[in-house]
């Protein structure tokens, strides 16, 4: 039961993002032999309203999603179609573990500071990264 397993699915239910990207939405960083232009995901804050006596079920959060190229256009392309398919965005998602993304509002973004190779190689990186706030129902176990 986490809302981290919608996330993919929900970035890829773009079909301009879709058709940049593939399958190469991941958690935090890339995948060692990733090829760009990828996201990668991450909660920065995420935060669960309680009632008395149970969680109510309701989460809201901050999800920062970073646009990767080896070139800034596309990073910053990337970039672009991410704030247009999810800024106000309301239409709701239902995740694998029926947990449901109900609503995403941009709050911020910026460009990453990405460190050259360690290993002196002329590859580089280009990171945008968009913050959004994001309100989401969560699936409770059995028996809760």
């Amino acid at each position: 039961m986490s809302i981290r397993k919608a996330i993919p699915g929900l970035v890829l239910s773009s079909s301009e993002v879709a058709a940049l990207v593939a399958d190469r939405v991941r958690p935090q960083r890339l995948a060692e032999d990733d090829v760009f232009p990828a996201i990668t995901y991450r909660l920065i804050i995420n935060q669960h309203e309680h009632s008395i006596d149970r969680s109510s079920g309701i989460g809201e959060a901050t999800l920062r999603l970073t646009a990767w190229s080896d070139r800034f256009e596309q990073a910053d392309q990337l970039a672009d179609l991410l704030r247009d398919a999810f800024d106000d965005w309301d239409d709701g998602y239902a995740g694998p573990d029926n947990d449901f993304i109900e609503c995403l509002t941009l709050t911020s973004d910026f460009d990453e500071v990405v460190a050259p190779n360690a290993d002196g190689s002329d590859e580089s990186a280009y990171a945008i990264s968009s913050d959004f706030e994001m309100r989401y129902q969560e699936r409770h176990p059995a028996g809760l």
